[in-house]
């Protein structure tokens, strides 16, 4: 493939090891598999992302649903024990 575009870039120290971690001879090399791997899977990363996405929704939901059901358990607690008080000193 013929290289006509030259460009300079600022990336931090962290991109720079990332870049680094893929395949390649050189920096050039290196960077152009990585965007070559991401386009190549952009569509199983982008659903990928929306899964996560959903499963993060749904566990919100959870955990909404189990603070909730705690309040209520913690009301019935202590309508349980105002009860039993209530019988021990009758």
């Amino acid at each position: 493939m013929k290289k006509n575009n030259q460009k300079c870039i600022r990336i931090s120290d962290e991109t720079l090891e990332y870049i680094n971690s893929f395949t390649g001879d050189g920096f050039n090399q290196k960077l152009e598999n990585m965007v070559a791997y991401v386009h190549k899977n952009e569509d199983r990363i982008k659903k990928h992302i929306s899964d996560l996405e959903k499963r993060k929704e749904k566990l919100e939901k959870d955990i909404t649903e189990y603070a909730n059901i705690g309040e209520k358990l913690g009301v019935i607690a202590e309508f349980v024990s105002r009860a039993y008080q209530n019988t021990l000193y009758k």
